[in-house]
């Protein structure tokens, strides 16, 4: 049987780093297990995803199976595995580790990194043999500027049905990339949506806005629905720009927190309903929540010099 794309290519690259598919899986240490990481980057993916892995691992978690986020550079941010699970191919599946092609392979995290698309990899697709009675589904973590920031992972001995997973982490994925989107102090917050009865779920897109009016930031969801490019820094844009078909009196309220959202034409036709969910926070409120909330300009530095900077860490 013929291997899907993203995962033939990961057989590919695994071939080319030397490793061959009778060998033996090697998890890299990168870290101390107890810590959350280094880098800036990674203890906002933690923060993000831990309730999102608690309410997978209610649904879907069990001794013969691990949830799990890893880095770009496939470093697992945090893991929830049974303690009873005794299997030495789950045991390793812990916070500091490496799950990268050159030491364990095809995995679904490592298709999902380096294609940045949905993937559920089951026995004989992994790479390497010993990972025949495995079966894994990732999907993305997308960030500020459209990119892959990381892989959010079931992984499990014998089968599972892909369908009855794949919805519920696509909305967890989703959740995460909100919390990230929450975590910007100085931003108003607008969620944006086809159908209101999705705003305030997931399903909704995020547009981060600063307080000059300029857009600094939109989710994937926003960004589909607004008619933005699809990955990479967004162009230069102000608010009334982004909705330049809504009337006056609703350019005036986009910005002004609300429980009841405007329904906004596009120039195409269709209309969109926005809620602005959230005005900047002032810094006594974010201080009374220590690391939970950062800056604009402290998550790009170069926002100082060019307002219309992309909000990714440099």
């Amino acid at each position: 049987t013929a291997l899907p794309g993203t995962v033939a290519r990961s057989w590919a690259r695994s071939r080319d780093a030397g490793l061959r598919p009778w060998q033996t899986a090697y998890y890299e240490m990168q870290r101390d297990p107890g810590s959350v990481g280094e880098s800036r980057a990674d203890r906002r993916l933690h923060r993000c995803v831990v309730h999102e892995i608690e309410q997978l691992w209610a649904a879907f978690g069990g001794t013969n199976s691990t949830i799990f986020c890893v880095n770009p550079g496939g470093t697992i941010v945090h893991a929830r595995r049974s303690p009873h699970c005794d299997d030495a191919l789950l045991t390793p599946i812990v916070a500091g580790r490496r799950v990268v092609e050159p030491n364990i392979g095809t995995t679904a995290p490592s298709c999902v990194i380096h294609d940045g698309v949905e993937t559920f990899v089951v026995g004989a697709q992994h790479y390497l043999d010993e990972f025949s009675r495995v079966f894994c589904l990732a999907v993305p973590l997308v960030g500020f500027d459209g990119e892959v920031i990381g892989a959010l992972d079931i992984t499990g001995i014998g089968q599972r049905n892909a369908m009855q997973l794949r919805e519920q982490f696509r909305h967890a994925s989703l959740s995460a990339e909100q919390r990230i989107y929450a975590m910007l102090r100085d931003c108003h917050l607008l969620h944006v949506q086809y159908d209101p009865r999705w705003l305030g779920t997931p399903l909704a897109g995020v547009v981060a806005i600063d307080e000059a009016g300029r857009v600094r930031a939109a989710s994937r969801l926003a960004r589909q629905m607004l008619d933005l490019t699809p990955d990479g820094p967004l162009a230069p844009l102000d608010c009334r720009q982004l909705f330049a078909d809504a009337t006056p009196a609703q350019q005036r309220r986009l910005m002004q927190p609300a429980r009841t959202p405007q329904r906004i034409a596009r120039s195409d036709g269709s209309h969109v309903w926005v809620r602005c969910l959230r005005a900047p926070l002032d810094r006594a409120a974010a201080r009374r929540q220590p690391g939970a909330f950062e800056d604009a300009d402290e998550l790009c530095p170069t926002a100082r010099t060019d307002p219309h900077a992309s909000l990714h860490e440099q």
